[in-house]
């Protein structure tokens, strides 16, 4: 077996011998370093003397894509391409599969090798491959560090059930996936119309507030740039500084994730390489970050408040009735027009970068979750607005941290009225962390 086959979590059917392309579908690692899926396309292809195509394609989290993440996507993808160019390597743009691989393709296909994803339309493209391909299909963990399924084979309650799970395997998982040189550099040709590398051509971006942004490009090398300068700069005093938002010491690095611009794992070998302390910044990148993995993947209702652990759905029930003082639609809300100067400040500050400081972003949410009308309908606009302003809105993390601010992955408290015995976080939690009205006046 080799190195890339232990990242397999989905295989189904043999290799067609009368077909003579291997296709790797890239569906969430827009990158060539590192990514053992693309790998084992091209191991597989060299073993039998095949072609290599590679397909890339917009993952969506099930609804619209805005501008802002198919700008910061298409960027990563078309540094993709000219990397796989240079390499000889067949590359293809169809910008959203949702019916699946056309037949032009599929009817070339010895093999489809793809990324394993963990939310629902994920498991819906891996069931219609199924059904529309007889073929060899191998489904690779590109996204994590250590495999969801070889973590645990349940879903874990918190990050302290499966922080030692990781952490004892994390060491075994940390080998770069390095890309064999293709045999076979024959060019291909499929009777079908590919997709314009060109955002603004793409169909089916959504046409709302949440326009495109210039601070942040995507693709690998930006993600190794941004990642050297936080290694070189603001990981010595990460743990210490980490929750001052007007310092803002922390990597940016969730959009490159999101968009598989970068593998965690060589963030993570990079990480320990450096001259300092990792250890807080590590807990955030793999045991927090997989730990939302795990939970989409054995939850399937992990975009319901169904998903809660029991204690958070009976005192959000216990409460829905209590009243909201101040009370605020989704309007008002999406618009920053509340009585709270700092909440709304937040609100502009993520549609107008795709970005908010995570303790701010904790905050964000919990007053949504007050003072909405009842905790479904505070979800629903707090998950909406999540997905459509943040630039890595969608992914594991986006569904996972959304339903921490309801209870997930959290404890009781002492109860309070509107959301029970759920963590309440207020101004007072943001001002123990760094001067709030310093981090409001800078913004106006």
């Amino acid at each position: 077996m080799s190195s890339f086959e232990d990242r397999v979590s989905h295989c189904k059917g043999e290799l067609r011998q009368n077909s003579d392309t291997v296709i790797y579908w890239s569906v969430l690692a827009h990158r060539i370093a590192d990514n053992p899926a693309l790998a084992r396309a091209i191991e597989l292809a060299n073993e039998h003397g095949k072609r290599c195509l590679v397909v890339a394609s917009l993952s969506i989290h099930g609804g619209e894509i805005t501008k802002r993440q198919t700008k910061f996507a298409v960027q990563g993808i078309a540094e993709m391409k000219e990397a796989l160019k240079e390499k000889s390597i067949p590359f293809f743009f169809l910008a959203v599969c949702d019916d699946g691989l056309p037949d032009a393709i599929l009817d070339r296909a010895a093999a489809v090798i793809t990324d394993f994803g963990y939310l629902r339309h994920h498991r819906q493209q891996r069931e219609k491959l199924g059904q529309a391909f007889d073929g060899c299909i191998e489904a690779l963990e590109t996204m994590v560090c250590v495999p969801v399924v070889e973590v645990s084979d349940k879903q874990e309650y918190a990050a302290r059930t499966i922080r030692k799970k990781l952490m004892e395997r994390l060491d075994n998982w940390l080998t770069e996936a390095k890309m064999p040189t293709l045999e076979d550099q024959t060019g291909l040709r499929l009777d079908i119309e590919e997709s314009p590398l060109d955002w603004k051509k793409i169909d089916g971006v959504s046409d709302d507030e949440a326009s495109e942004i210039d601070w942040l490009e995507g693709g690998s090398e930006k993600a190794r740039a941004r990642l050297s300068a936080f290694l070189r700069s603001d990981l010595a005093n990460y743990a210490d500084d980490r929750s001052d938002a007007n310092k803002e010491n922390v990597s940016i690095l969730s959009p490159y994730l999101r968009f598989g611009h970068i593998a965690p794992t060589e963030i993570v070998r990079k990480a320990r390489s450096a001259k300092a302390d990792a250890d807080a910044f590590i807990e955030e990148l793999v045991v927090r970050r997989e730990l939302a993995c795990n939970f989409c993947h054995y939850n399937h209702n992990y975009d319901r408040l169904d998903a809660l652990p029991d204690w958070a759905e009976e005192t959000l029930d216990k409460h829905e009735s209590d009243e909201r003082d101040p009370k605020y639609g989704t309007a008002s809300l999406e618009n920053a027009k509340t009585g709270d100067d700092v909440w709304n400040a937040a609100m502009m500050e993520m549609k107008q970068r795709g970005y908010l400081h995570n303790h701010l972003r904790m905050f964000w949410g919990k007053y949504i979750a007050k003072a909405m009308r009842d905790p479904k309908t505070a979800h629903k606009t707090l998950l909406t607005l999540n997905n459509r302003y943040f630039l890595d809105g969608g992914d594991p993390n986006s569904f996972a941290n959304t339903l921490w601010v309801f209870g997930l992955h959290d404890r009781a408290f002492q109860e309070n009225d509107v959301i029970g015995k759920v963590r309440p976080m207020g101004h007072g939690a943001l001002e123990r962390q760094f001067d709030v009205e310093k981090w409001v006046e800078d913004r106006q």
